[in-house]
């Protein structure tokens, strides 16, 4: 089990090493490598049998099946590998997420050829299948597990085919110049007793009737839906997040002292719990971090800035 780590570790090494960090990749012949399958393998076989026998027995007709078959196996090399050279593969910006939750990297497909089947995915995480026609760019979503807080760099990925007859594998390895953030996993804990007390689960601290809509922005993950803004929606703007000024008149706190039989990584946790409650009910807070204090304020922005300094508490980079 050692071993195959340390082999796992050192090709993946050489493959970091090979192939650095870029923002847009086109696959040519010192990218792609190929193989048979174990199915191409067992063809091959096959195909070495029947020759044996055309040889052993002077048979024309079998001399014809061995090359008509051997001349298919070598054709099925030159179409796998077409099936990815010229792909040209551009990263694109990447939502930010919460720890424990899929992260989806953004890539940006184009070919000036059709290409079918391909496949692409991190190791140990679901794998996407997708067609891809001529000359025409396709967006794909490509999930990773994120198990931790911080910035997340996207790790190598894997695009292969087997298109079109499975008897041969062409892959490549892919390293881009991408990143996502990782807020804390909300939990819910501890009590924040000042709002807690104004019945949250109501939503009596918002006064909403006396709110004065400022704008919209960009959606974010834990966006509350009743501020989603539907109708921009519905008519193709994307998803966008209604912000509003002079919600709330109370001042909460998110202070790291309030919890402090927690862990550092549970208070933070709860901490994010309490900010995801605070914004969706649209309540004016502040936090208070070592060395890092944030006035109280209300809105989406203020509320992105509480989770990026959540989410970045105590990092120190790769």
């Amino acid at each position: 089990m050692r071993k195959t780590k340390r082999v796992k570790g050192r090709v993946k090494s050489w493959l970091v090493n090979r192939y650095p960090a870029q923002r847009s990749v086109k696959l040519t012949q010192n990218r792609i490598f190929i193989l048979p399958t174990m199915a191409g393998m067992a063809y091959l076989i096959v195909v070495l049998l029947i020759l044996l026998l055309a040889v052993n027995y002077q048979n024309n007709l079998a001399y014809a099946v061995c090359f008509t078959l051997l001349s298919l196996f070598v054709t099925a090399i030159l179409h796998t590998y077409a099936n990815l050279s010229g792909l040209r593969i551009s990263a694109l910006t990447t939502e930010p997420v919460f720890s424990n939750e899929l992260a989806y990297f953004r890539y940006q497909l184009h070919s000036a050829r059709a290409m079918n089947q391909l496949t692409l995915g991190f190791n140990n995480n679901v794998q996407i299948t997708v067609d891809l026609e001529k000359n025409v760019e396709r967006n794909i979503e490509v999930p990773y597990l994120c198990l931790r807080r911080g910035w997340q760099r996207a790790e190598l990925f894997r695009i292969g085919s087997l298109y079109p007859l499975g008897l041969f594998r062409a892959w490549s390895w892919l390293r881009f110049d991408q990143t996502v953030l990782v807020y804390p996993k909300p939990i819910e804990g501890g009590q924040l007793d000042s709002f807690v007390g104004r019945d949250c689960r109501d939503n009596k601290a918002v006064a909403k009737g006396d709110d004065e809509f400022e704008a919209l922005s960009a959606y974010y993950p834990g966006a509350a839906k009743n501020s989603i803004a539907w109708k921009a929606y519905a008519k193709g703007y994307g998803l966008q997040v209604k912000t509003y000024q002079g919600s709330a008149s109370d001042e909460l706190w998110l202070d790291w002292n309030l919890w402090p039989e927690l862990s550092e990584e549970q208070r933070l946790s709860c901490m994010c719990y309490w900010s995801i409650q605070l914004s969706q009910n649209q309540a004016q807070y502040g936090l208070r971090l070592p060395e890092v204090t944030f006035e109280p304020s209300v809105g989406e922005k203020h509320h992105i800035k509480v989770l990026e300094q959540l989410a970045l508490y105590g990092f120190e980079g790769w």
